[in-house]
């Protein structure tokens, strides 16, 4: 891949010195002394600068940036809290410039930590951002002794190392599960077609993660000479989320179908599927009913017990007899008396998940006016995550009142996750409560993965808070890494 440049301490320097007409030399003292690395004299230097110039934004950036080259993240993070107090905080006044530079301290720290799984992490973040100044750091990794490093490492260099495209090779029968799936995503992703050949075997590997790898990979090519080795994978893999992702495959609306009788053998073996103890091929194998028209199936599916997969038929049939000039304002036919009865049952039904389903299906086959009426009523639900939905639905066709309420209402869910998503919708509607809280909740989340979803969702809404910047300094590593990855996109 090419890593593109983002700003670096040499370049702010030279345009806060034009911009102010040159730096005082105890400014430029103290900026000198971090850029050669000495990072406590380029501290005590700052201090002392400080007297004279209160508030001066480069001697702010070098104590900041001087604990961050000590590695107290812990420090740099109090550093900037402080530093941002200053400058009089208004509405969007974090200093973006520091927050980079900040995030790409951290990323060049996550190539260092003990654990190879952070650092194949920090180097897929680097990748995704496309980070020429730490480009060489993950080339000396290419040679890694742990092979998930050295696969991330040269996937991510894969166009532009001369070694990286043989190590990817060798790792490609590596011992390490997780090594061959960085490399079979990596190379379908690069290499495509041209891979075909050298990704077909994977679909056979003995680790479900790669076979799923080169499920996605292969499936990317859209060689419609594949179709049999998915609808193989379908019925025989062992593993329920491998035939749930060939029956995908199956149903994707841009793949060829040339063969007929390629067809035709994937509606037999979706059919047979509906009958398949993992849930994700049940829904999967309707989706594949859906694409090739097959009516008469998904009428029998919405006549069965299984409640998510009936109400996945009706939606297919629904949009499958869109054409036939019926009235959706009016319930009067036998078939959508049928399905308002099937929402019904959903509804009824003790599992939450149950009632999420016919609550999203009343969107596509109900009446507007009917969809609302239904998820009002579903606000008063005994369970956070229907309530969470429900508010979304309305969200989506336009209620924003008594959505918006239940969105407050779930940030005292007992369920942190839902929290998280609620504060999320909330920030994208522009209320103040919904940033508030997913702020507080990258930091007082007891568990790392509620915390790194919290991160996460400031990409989402593209939102700096002081939660974001602290997250720089998590106890874990990895949260950190996701921190720094989401603060270079957000603040660039």
């Amino acid at each position: 891949m090419r890593f593109r440049c983002l700003v670096w301490p040499g370049l702010v320097w030279a345009y806060l010195a034009c911009a102010c007409g040159g730096l005082p030399p105890e400014v430029k003292r103290a900026r000198d002394l971090l850029e050669r690395g000495w990072y406590r004299d380029a501290e005590r230097a700052a201090d002392r600068a400080l007297d004279g110039y209160p508030g001066h934004p480069v001697l702010w950036r070098v104590k900041i940036q001087a604990a961050m080259g000590q590695r107290d993240a812990q420090r740099a993070v109090a550093l900037y809290k402080e530093w941002h107090t200053t400058r009089q905080p208004g509405p969007d006044s974090h200093d973006r410039v520091v927050l980079r530079r900040m995030a790409l301290s951290t990323l060049w720290q996550g190539l260092r930590v003990p654990s190879g799984r952070v650092q194949a992490r920090t180097i897929q973040a680097i990748e995704r951002l496309e980070i020429e100044k730490l480009a060489r750091d993950v080339a000396d990794r290419i040679t890694d002794d742990d092979d998930v490093v050295a696969a991330a490492a040269a996937v991510a260099l894969l166009r532009s190392d001369f070694n990286a495209p043989r190590v990817a090779t060798q790792l490609l029968s590596s011992e390490v599960a997780e090594a061959r799936a960085i490399v079979i995503e990596g190379i379908g992703r690069k290499i495509r077609s041209a891979a075909r050949g050298d990704l077909l075997p994977f679909l056979a590997d003995p680790s479900p993660a790669a076979r799923l790898a080169a499920v996605r990979a292969v499936a990317a090519m859209n060689d419609d000479r594949d179709n049999a080795r998915f609808i193989a994978m379908a019925e025989r893999d062992g593993e329920g989320s491998i035939r749930a992702a060939a029956l995908r495959v199956l149903a994707d609306s841009t793949r060829a179908w040339h063969r007929s009788a390629d067809r035709a053998t994937a509606v037999a073996a979706a059919r047979r599927a509906l009958s398949d103890h993992n849930s994700a091929a049940r829904l999967a194998a309707v989706a594949v009913l859906q694409r090739h028209r097959d009516i008469e199936a998904l009428r029998r599916v919405m006549q069965s017990n299984d409640l998510p997969s009936a109400l996945r038929a009706a939606a297919a049939l629904h949009r499958a007899t869109a054409g036939d000039n019926r009235d959706r304002d009016r319930a009067g036919d036998r078939g959508q008396q049928a399905v308002f009865a099937l929402i019904d049952r959903a509804l009824a039904d003790l599992a939450p998940a149950v009632r999420v389903a016919g609550i999203e299906a009343s969107v596509e086959v109900m009446p507007v006016t009917l969809t609302k009426k239904l998820s009002r009523g579903r606000l008063g639900d005994a369970s956070d995550r229907v309530r969470l939905i429900a508010a979304r639905v309305l969200l989506r066709i336009g209620e924003r009142g008594g959505a918006t309420a239940a969105l407050v209402t779930a940030l005292d869910s007992a369920e942190v996750d839902i929290r998280v998503e609620a504060a999320t919708d909330l920030a994208r509607l522009g209320h103040p409560r919904g940033l508030l809280a997913l702020a507080e909740l990258c930091q007082s989340a007891d568990d790392p993965a509620i915390r790194e979803l919290a991160v996460r969702r400031h990409g989402d809404i593209d939102k700096l808070t002081m939660g974001l910047v602290t997250a720089l300094a998590d106890s874990s590593p990895r949260v950190r890494v996701v921190a720094a990855e989401t603060m270079l996109r957000v603040a660039d």
